[in-house]
């Protein structure tokens, strides 16, 4: 649990670091983007509303192309102001209560004289203004375009038109609200349509800790000073879809047209109290830029924004402190559910987790214009997953691994890795198998031990039982048990082998051969000598638990086992070494020296055993 908790702790810390760094920042205005995508279809009330609103008058390729009846009488941009003072003057009289361009008019032509007084009469116009940097870093070369002084004295309303150059900003989604040039704080064209439309052009700017205020309207901004734009539909031109700035000019300001347009959209067109946007979307022009619903002319960007800031629909940030909380909250609970579930529902809890959280992330932006963080807690939730899941592998293997070196001190390795891999079948009963049983015992121990004192035959004993138990393992044969000096040797259980009769023999063989290594040693030791005999047999048994559900052992039973504990026993009085039954020998018969058949009887047995002394392979090599 303390490694759980420390995992915890590094994942919240790393999550929360990286969010600052510029991946997590890229992936987080992706996100942030695509939040916009999916918000922008659904307030339908919202897009009538803004419809009813804000007009965009679009000069386009149309209006200057020579097939149309309704072309303007130029053959391309840009237009002369005559005509803009026309289009103020037909849009004053249908009643439009803030007349945009998103144009720029910084060098002066002769007609702005007829150009002022249209503007200065219609007191309804806003000019756009641009900031233009010279290239240095610093940005001290930056300067603000304004319109030519004698538009700017015929009406002074002017926002400039700039969108921020993040270079993580996957397209138009944040609007500078207020831009300090020379100490002055310079409005967006948005933020003044909308003052105009609320009356509110004449009131003074504050600053507030939640962003800007004039008046009754309160602009939220980031600490980059923007506001985000709350785009509506999910394709562009659809929301605002942009009148012909020909058909103005051409004076169809009239009821006849307006009916037309009825019949036409089945609609009530009307401009009357109307934010009417005028903007280039020519293919010369190229006012176009990337927003989170594809390209879109610049002209409708203004108008999205302008509609976020009249429905007052503005986007919040939550504080840092609950983006915090909900980082911790959702490390801890992925934490908590991957350290006490299996793997697979870890994963799949976890991947639930994920898409609930990206849905309620999206609901919460959607619903109630919140913004919480999306990437860090995702990746919170990733980390978090993979990381618990591997340290928890990592320990299952660690204590698997303590597990079975434990194990095998008491047990053989197979016996040991048969009950960690099959943990079901540590219940009590067992399975009837076919397999071979190796019983060796000691000749001469009790002598022995007489002339040794208890450390000494300790000491003796077990190298004698280290020896014999490496041959055994070096034949895929698993020691069940030592019963003082005896060995007893499973071979074909519990992971079964076809050739465990062969396996067997060549154990003991190879005991045998073992034990004359440790003769020699023993002798130049001045140590007192050993022999050992060994009987085999093979045969049906069960294998199994076997004990009391406090105390159990896995070993085999039957009469094929205690036949081979008696035929070991026969050794001694046949003054021979390796002994097996006749089925042992059936199987081995073509590979082994072996002297026989020998009839005897051995206790517990009415019948004659027919048993069979192996001296050895027949051919060297045969192991």
């Amino acid at each position: 649990m303390v490694r759980i908790f420390l995992l915890y702790a590094v994942i919240v810390t790393v999550c929360n670091f990286l969010d600052s760094r510029a991946l997590f920042k890229y992936l987080e205005r992706y996100a942030a983007d695509y939040r916009i995508a999916v918000s922008g279809n659904q307030k339908a009330f919202f897009e009538q509303w803004a419809r009813e609103h804000i007009v965009i008058l679009a000069l386009s390729d149309d209006s200057f192309d020579a097939t149309s009846n309704e072309r303007l009488p130029v053959s391309g941009p840009p237009v002369p102001r005559s005509f803009h003072a026309k289009v103020i003057r037909d849009l004053t009289r249908a009643g439009a209560k803030v007349i945009a361009f998103d144009f720029l008019f910084a060098a002066p032509r002769p007609p702005d004289k007829d150009f002022a007084a249209a503007a200065r009469n219609s007191g309804r116009v806003l000019w756009a203004g641009r900031f233009q940097n010279d290239g240095s870093e610093s940005g001290a070369g930056t300067q603000l375009l304004l319109p030519v002084p004698a538009l700017l004295r015929a009406n002074p309303h002017f926002g400039h038109i700039n969108a921020p150059k993040d270079e993580e900003q996957m397209g138009v989604s944040r609007i500078p609200a207020v831009t300090m040039y020379r100490g002055q704080p310079i409005r967006a064209l948005s933020v003044v349509a909308a003052q105009m439309y609320l009356g509110l052009e004449n009131e003074p700017l504050k600053r507030t800790t939640q962003g800007w205020q004039v008046g009754n309207l309160t602009i939220p901004v980031d600490d980059d000073g923007c506001f985000s734009i709350k785009y509506l539909g999910t394709e562009p031109g659809k929301i605002f879809e942009p009148l012909p700035y020909e058909s103005i000019y051409h004076g169809y300001v009239d009821s006849d047209y307006y009916k037309q347009q009825e019949q036409k959209n089945n609609s009530k067109v009307t401009l009357r109290n109307k934010i009417v946007l005028i903007g280039d979307t020519t293919t010369l022009g190229h006012d176009v830029v990337l927003t989170p619903l594809k390209e879109m002319a610049g002209v409708e960007v203004h108008a999205h924004a302008i509609a976020t800031i009249l429905r007052n629909s503005f986007t919040r940030a939550v504080s840092p402190a609950t983006d915090f909380a909900v980082l911790c909250g959702l490390t801890l609970l992925v934490c908590i559910v991957a350290a006490s579930c299996r793997s697979t529902w870890a994963v799949l809890a976890s991947a639930i987790l994920l898409g609930a959280y990206c849905v309620f992330n999206i609901w919460m932006f959607v619903e109630h214009s919140q913004v919480l963080r999306m990437v860090a807690p995702c990746a919170a939730i990733l980390f978090a997953t993979i990381a618990v899941i591997t340290e928890r592998n990592l320990t299952v293997e660690r204590a698997r691994q303590r597990s079975s070196a434990l194990l095998q001190r008491y047990v053989s390795p197979q016996i040991a890795n048969y009950i960690l891999a099959n943990p079901d079948k540590c219940a009590l009963g067992g399975t009837r198998v076919t397999a071979t049983v190796l019983f060796s015992d000691i000749r001469g121990f009790t002598a022995m031990s007489e002339n040794m004192t208890p450390e000494e035959v300790l000491a003796r004993l077990n190298e004698y039982l280290q020896e014999m138990t490496n041959v055994v393992f070096q034949h895929d044969g698993a020691v069940d048990k030592y019963i003082g000096d005896a060995v007893m040797a499973l071979f074909g259980v519990p992971f079964f082998h076809p050739d465990h009769a062969h396996q067997a023999v060549a154990a003991a063989i190879g005991m045998q051969d073992a034990l004359l290594i440790l003769q020699s040693r023993w002798r130049e030791e001045g140590l007192p000598l050993i022999d050992i005999g060994i009987g085999i047999n093979t045969g049906d048994m069960i294998f199994g638990n076997t004990g009391a559900n406090e105390r159990f052992d896995f070993s085999v039973l039957g009469d094929s086992v205690n036949l081979a504990s008696r035929v070991e026993g026969l050794n001694k009085e046949m003054r021979t070494r390796i002994l097996v039954t006749a089925t042992t020998y059936e199987i081995v018969r073509d590979k082994v020296r072996a002297r026989g058949p020998l009839t005897t009887h051995v206790k517990g047995k009415e019948e004659e055993v027919v048993v069979y002394e192996i001296f050895g392979w027949q051919e060297a090599g045969a192991v």
